[in-house]
């Protein structure tokens, strides 16, 4: 099942690639996935602890603030990374 997830999202960064030429939405999804992974990888770098929280959704978000804020309040110390993915 891995191996077929994992194909799927291949296929899907191909396509969204040869759409490029043709979609605004598309040149933004490509572009912002660029060093993703250095990106995320610069807040574990340092001292500290760190709270990620990924939603799925900017709805998501929303219902996992209340969330958030609290992570917020309780952990001030903590460095927090939100993420999410809403095409």
């Amino acid at each position: 099942m891995k191996t077929f997830y994992t194909g799927l999202i291949a296929l899907y960064s191909v396509m969204a690639r040869a759409a490029i030429p043709f979609s605004a939405k598309a040149r933004r999804w490509v572009r912002g996935r660029r060093g993703w992974r250095e990106r995320l990888s610069s807040f574990s770098r340092g001292e500290g602890k760190v709270a990620w929280v990924h939603c799925a959704s900017l709805g998501e978000f929303e219902q996992g603030r209340p969330v958030i804020e609290k992570i917020r309040r309780e952990r001030p110390d903590w460095k927090m990374v939100v993420t999410f993915f809403s095409p």
